[in-house]
């Protein structure tokens, strides 16, 4: 937080423009490449707070650098640190080892790159030029080898599918108060999203795009219930904006490259209670979540951010790389999180729990007196089961200032417990 705040100081974001590499084997390697020119690098924030993806514009081999395309890097909330402002960090970083104050390199973590020919060596991997528009693949095992069949007539056995679009049902506008029902569906193969707009819309960690298979947008009694989505490589449901009684309830959603339900309200500035521009009474019931975050790491089955007085029950959540619910703000308030099943979760990552929260920024709303204050009403966390394995620390991490939280009669296992950070 004190980065962020000398940050927001000085007006300077510390966001890396480029990376250089060393002259070991892995540098020679990435020296080697001879296009590497719209290359994507996936890397960790430092402290494993969320996944940035950062595409390369320019690849100088004389400086051994690669220089990122402005812009890129937005995909989460929080500034980088630089080695001489975080000197806890240089021990495991390992980029500091001198122990030099005056070191203004930005930390990183971990990193792999993806759409660069010379790396195109393991089944399933595919690789597009964009000058030649060539598509390179290579075939996975369950392709026949008889040296008799031809490639011709492998490749017309062959099914490619292209996602081109990132939302397959947006609905907008309904203020007639009909009924909208979307239930017994199949959705799967969307955009990935992580290259698209990303903003940071509240206080907390996390940055969004806003935008998901099923979109909405200034609903009203939206259900979707009963569906499956699969294989969505951005968010699977959004609500955008003022949404009211929306239900999503008994859906399967798995292998999902970003959250599985995500909510994002807009306020003027503070001030969300004159226009009450965000989602309320949303009910997220009896939904089975697994395979959450696949290439945006900052993940959730369940994203919160400006939205208020959301029931979050009966839910199976796991296999995730962060937490499985998220509140990054405490706008509002009034939500119930009550006996859901979470395991398995911050499995890349760590200083998180199964359950998050963040309230670095006081929001007005009418919820709690029926006038304008900046007290939300009480949230309630109950009765839940929550395995804190992996890198949680605790089962709920009601961090940075997260206040009015009423937790009690949960089951808790491997767990530090409850975390109550500044609030």
């Amino acid at each position: 937080a004190d980065i962020d705040r000398e940050c927001a100081t000085t007006g300077q974001l510390q966001i890396p423009i480029g990376m250089k590499y060393s002259n070991d084997s892995v540098g020679q390697r990435l020296h080697s490449y001879r296009n590497a020119t719209g290359a994507i690098i996936h890397a960790w924030h430092s402290r494993s707070w969320a996944m940035h993806m950062f595409q390369i514009e320019k690849h100088d081999r004389e400086e051994n650098r690669f220089d990122f395309t402005r812009g890129s890097g937005s995909q989460g909330g929080r500034n980088w640190c630089r080695c001489d402002q975080c000197p806890d960090a240089r021990p495991w970083c390992g980029q500091n080892k001198d122990n030099d104050d005056n070191d203004t390199r930005l930390l990183g973590g971990d990193w792999i790159i993806e759409n660069v020919m010379e790396e195109l060596d393991a089944p399933g991997e595919f690789y597009f030029d964009p000058v030649t528009l060539d598509l390179y693949v290579v075939l996975n095992e369950t392709i026949p080898t008889d040296p008799a069949q031809s490639l011709s007539s492998i490749m017309d056995d062959l099914d490619f599918r292209f996602a081109v679009v990132e939302t397959l049902i947006r609905i907008e506008n309904n203020h007639h108060n009909e009924e909208i029902e979307i239930s017994d569906l199949g959705f799967r193969d969307v955009l990935p999203t992580y290259m698209g707009l990303w903003q940071a819309p509240s206080g907390g960690d996390w940055a969004l795009h806003r935008g998901g298979a099923v979109f909405l947008e200034n609903s009203t009694s939206v259900r979707i219930e009963g569906n499956r989505f699969h294989r969505l490589d951005g968010n699977a449901v959004f609500l955008s904006r003022r949404n009211r009684n929306t239900t999503i309830a008994r859906n399967v959603f798995e292998w999902i490259g970003e959250n599985a339900v995500a909510t994002w309200g807009d306020t003027d500035a503070f001030d969300g209670a004159t226009r009450e521009d965000f989602p309320m009474e949303t009910y997220i019931i009896g939904n089975m979540m697994r395979e959450i975050g696949i290439f945006q790491k900052q993940s959730s089955a369940v994203a919160l951010a400006k939205s208020a007085r959301t029931t979050v029950k009966h839910n199976l959540i796991w296999n995730l790389p962060r937490a499985g619910i998220n509140f990054n703000d405490g706008m509002g308030g009034g939500d119930v999180v009550e006996e859901n099943l979470l395991f398995n979760t911050c499995r890349e990552s760590g200083d998180h729990g199964p359950i998050n929260s963040w309230d670095r920024q006081p929001f007005l709303t009418r919820l709690r007196y029926g006038h304008p204050s900046f007290t939300p009403e009480t949230r309630v966390i109950a009765k839940n089961f929550l395995i804190a394995n992996y890198g949680s620390d605790q089962a709920v991490d009601n961090d940075d200032g997260s206040s009015y939280f009423h937790v009690h009669h949960n089951v808790w296992y491997d767990s530090g417990g409850v975390k109550c950070d500044w609030g």
